[in-house]
């Protein structure tokens, strides 16, 4: 089904765009604020602003949606993982969102999201160096940390990234560091002269993490949960092995850059382990890394059958 979905592009586009109006009624008619509790500071002031601006703030998460969909599908065409141009990642990323509720309720996940596609579009051809790419990678995924301090996962990922390329040098960390530096300079630097500081500190003492094993779901919901976990991983492991003997007929630069999308995947799970939310929305952390290769999947003819029910099953489960 989705091997034949992947040869029809207005198909691909047909089936997006009901899928976005979907997306946009959820948004405009039923998204709510994340409670701020346990969150960043800088989060928990967009809450106060976003309770007296509701519809501020979904117009904000309508645009970070738009500029997601466009990032995501421009770093899978600029990647050519497929030789015919596809539509396939903003399919499986609009059916993702939409199935995980994830339009329901605002949370810092919005920002990470985009934050680690603008650093992978940035970043795409990770076979060259740029010390200002790397410095503005910094920057962004510091700015993003002060909303999300999850964020913080994409800094390995960026220096193995640069590996895999063959154009990491260890100075490099040092310059992907001091963007982050100086966003976080900036920011003691702020309650340091308005004097907030103790402030500043007690929201640092009051982050949560780990939330995925303090769940406070119902024993079935948490059932569904790691069964959910447990097969959208087995999936992705096994699709990741099929992908790396489908790639290794291909250019090497190909088998690079599938490499850092796995080693993606890794990172997004350690994000879900850490983070703050109730599964389904920190699932939202998974969703690039799993768009990318789903979408891969769908270009493998042989056993497209059993991907399909591995397909399926995920996103029944992550509706559940």
């Amino acid at each position: 089904m989705f091997y034949l979905l992947n040869k029809y592009r207005n198909l691909q586009l047909l089936l997006s765009l009901p899928l976005l109006a979907w997306a946009a009624f959820t948004i405009f008619t039923q998204m709510t604020l994340c409670p701020p509790d346990g969150q960043m500071a800088l989060f928990q002031s967009f809450c106060r602003f976003g309770v007296d601006n509701l519809l501020a703030v979904r117009i904000i998460a309508m645009m970070l949606l738009l500029l997601e969909i466009l990032l995501v599908q421009r770093f899978y065409s600029v990647n050519k993982f497929a030789e015919n141009r596809s539509f396939m990642p903003v399919f499986f990323l609009l059916l993702f969102l939409n199935v995980i509720k994830f339009f329901n309720t605002f949370t810092p996940a919005f920002f990470t999201m985009f934050a680690l596609s603008f650093v992978m579009l940035v970043n795409t051809d990770f076979e060259s160096h740029g010390k200002n790419r790397i410095f503005a990678s910094g920057i962004i995924i510091g700015l993003a940390s002060l909303l999300d301090v999850n964020a913080l996962w994409l800094f390995p990922f960026l220096i193995f990234a640069m590996f895999m390329g063959n154009v990491y040098r260890p100075k490099d960390t040092f310059v992907l560091l001091s963007g982050i530096l100086i966003v976080a300079i900036y920011l003691f630097s702020y309650h340091y002269l308005t004097d907030t500081l103790p402030a500043l500190f007690g929201s640092y003492k009051e982050l949560t993490f780990f939330k995925l094993f303090h769940s406070s779901a119902s024993v079935r919901d948490q059932i569904v949960d790691w069964v959910t976990i447990g097969v959208v991983l087995l999936a992705t492991i096994y699709f990741s092995a099929v992908l790396k003997l489908y790639f290794d007929n291909k250019l090497i630069v190909l088998r690079k850059r599938f490499l850092i999308t796995v080693f993606l995947n890794l990172v997004m799970a350690v994000m879900v382990v850490f983070s703050s939310l109730e599964l389904q929305q920190s699932f939202a952390y998974m969703l690039v890394p799993m768009v990318l290769i789903y979408s891969m999947i769908s270009l493998v003819k042989k056993r497209r059958f059993f991907h399909d029910v591995l397909i399926v099953a995920s996103i029944v489960l992550l509706w559940l």
